[in-house]
């Protein structure tokens, strides 16, 4: 995990929920209405008769993408921000924490969790493993943390091991260490460790850059540790 900065939330969400800061409140107060129902006052997209100030999922989507370098808040595996390979991610779930659903700081992008693997059996892993659970903060690694990535360490064969026991629990809460994501840890970081001819440092930092469209590499946190173990 690595810590998302997050920026000013955008001046067209902000506008939204100012407009629809009335319905937002009657749908949060009201007891018979879910989270989801609530949720659901953001359009999926902006249809073809959009309004000025209208807004969608599909916008904050790629806005969260964008601000996380196009790597899932939990797993750093690489998204797009397309509806099938994406999803909003409130870390305070919308169910039990119906007042959090549209505040920023608790939005952020995550990958599909696997839920779209073509294999009859499907490994969930991310918010798809987490569900409607909430994050005891205490003891579940929040992405904004300063120093997140410290509860962590890889090992080449791409397992995710926790330093504290705070990491070891949210490694459990995400199911970070399951056999889909283990394999692709592992295959990125093959793709490094194998470059003899290379300096490790110019290794570690080609990971670690951010491309010119503004994308980091897949799994760059343990990419960086396991190269460093070659110094």
């Amino acid at each position: 995990m690595k810590q998302i900065k997050k920026q000013i939330e955008p001046s067209e969400f902000r506008n939204w929920k100012e407009i629809n800061q009335f319905k937002i409140n009657l749908y949060t107060e009201d007891t018979l209405k879910s989270g989801d129902e609530l949720w659901s006052l953001l359009n999926s997209n902006l249809g073809k008769e959009a309004f000025e100030h209208d807004y969608s999922k599909a916008q904050l989507r790629t806005a969260l993408v964008k601000e996380q370098f196009f790597l899932c808040c939990y797993c750093q595996d690489t998204i797009k921000g397309e509806a099938l390979d994406t999803k909003v991610e409130h870390f305070l779930p919308k169910e039990s924490h119906k007042s959090n659903t549209f505040d920023y700081q608790n939005l952020f992008a995550a990958c599909n969790g696997g839920e779209r693997d073509p294999l009859k059996y499907r490994p969930v892993h991310c918010d798809s493993f987490k569900g409607a659970k909430v994050p005891d903060e205490k003891l579940i690694c929040n992405p904004l943390e300063m120093d997140v990535h410290k509860h962590f360490s890889y090992t080449e064969s791409g397992t995710i091991e926790g330093r504290t026991e705070k990491g070891w629990a949210t490694i459990k809460f995400l199911e970070l260490d399951c056999t889909r994501l283990r394999l692709r840890r592992k295959k990125a970081i093959e793709q490094f460790i194998y470059e003899e001819e290379r300096d490790i440092q110019e290794l570690i930092d080609e990971a670690m850059e951010v491309s010119e469209k503004g994308e980091h590499t897949a799994f760059c946190m343990a990419i960086a540790e396991v190269l460093e173990h070659y110094r």
